[in-house]
């Protein structure tokens, strides 16, 4: 048990608890390994422990979404955690394109996903991408495939090389082609009846 329950009594009402319960339910509510006391347990811990100080934590909703997750983590639930840890923080997020029409677009942010996994090997950098294609896979779940994958700010670890433009091409041009026969085989797995588009975002 990480979480007092009479801890509530001795730190007042906050927003942090609260707050924390909404998203871990918004990100995490498909996964049937996780239950609601868990979120409950979590999110008071948190709280519990910025209103200790026990942890330096900055005042933004994304360090407080991190200690949910390593917390989640730590009780065994790796799938809750692996997906509040890559939505809760925005590493990927949802947007619309006016061009692909109603279609929801969810945007992997390379350059974000990079500098948090402290990746400095090409190979671990695309492993850790196929792993973010996995965690987020049931998005598309409700429209049975049918969505697009935005690569947002590509690059490669610098330990992977520079390169001229036409290398960079082809090496964004090789991810784009990994990801999109991950996608394919989760299509697959999932019996979606589509599969969602990959595409790149030079923003």
């Amino acid at each position: 048990m990480i979480w007092d329950p009479g801890i509530r009594e001795t730190i007042g009402v906050s927003s942090i608890a609260d707050d924390l319960i909404l998203q871990m339910a918004e990100v995490c509510g498909s996964c049937s390994e996780i239950s609601d006391e868990a979120y409950a347990e979590v999110a008071f811990a948190v709280e519990a422990a910025v209103a200790d100080a026990e942890v330096a934590v900055a005042s933004s909703q994304e360090s407080l979404v991190l200690l949910a997750a390593r917390a989640i983590h730590g009780l065994g639930y790796r799938k809750a955690a692996s997906r509040l840890y890559v939505l809760g923080t925005e590493i990927v997020r949802p947007t619309e394109w006016a061009s692909l029409g109603d279609m929801t677009v969810w945007v992997l942010d390379l350059v974000r996903l990079a500098q948090a996994s402290d990746l400095s090997l090409e190979i671990g950098f695309r492993r850790t991408v196929l792993g973010v294609v996995d965690t987020i896979a049931y998005v598309w779940d409700d429209t049975d495939g049918v969505g697009a994958l935005a690569l947002e700010k590509f690059m490669m670890p610098a330990a992977a090389g520079g390169g001229n433009r036409l290398h960079k091409r082809s090496r964004r041009d090789e991810l784009v082609e990994m990801v999109q026969l991950k996608l394919e085989k989760l299509a697959s797995g999932r019996n979606w009846t589509a599969v969602p588009k990959v595409i790149t975002a030079e923003l």
